[in-house]
């Protein structure tokens, strides 16, 4: 979503509510911006973003980002974002973890 403050425009993200599990995080095509990963701080947390409604979606990161649980909050920044035309799956492992997908589908 596209926010003009003075005479700047900027993206603003949505983000998705938060999450504890595997699933369906975006529906549709889009541009993922990153995501906020919250641990335990005693469990690390893997998290694999796929272009697609199932984990059989293909890669939109090149490697899974694994969150040390002494991180406790982690933010994935991608700058630009990573488009996505089918929508984000978050393949997810860890124990009492959440996380949130920020994007736009604008």
């Amino acid at each position: 979503m596209r926010r003009r403050i003075g005479n700047t425009m900027y993206n603003v993200p949505k983000h998705t509510t938060p999450a504890a599990a595997s699933g369906l995080a975006v529906s549709g095509p889009g541009i993922l911006y990153g995501a906020l990963i919250k641990t335990d701080g005693s469990h690390d947390v893997t998290l694999t973003f796929h272009d697609g409604t199932t984990v059989s979606g293909i890669n939109l990161l090149p490697a899974a980002m694994v969150v040390n649980a002494a991180d406790d909050v982690k933010s994935i920044d991608l700058n630009k974002g990573v488009y996505f035309s089918n929508g984000v799956y978050v393949e997810s492992s860890g124990t009492a973890y959440s996380y949130q997908v920020y994007y736009d589908n604008e």
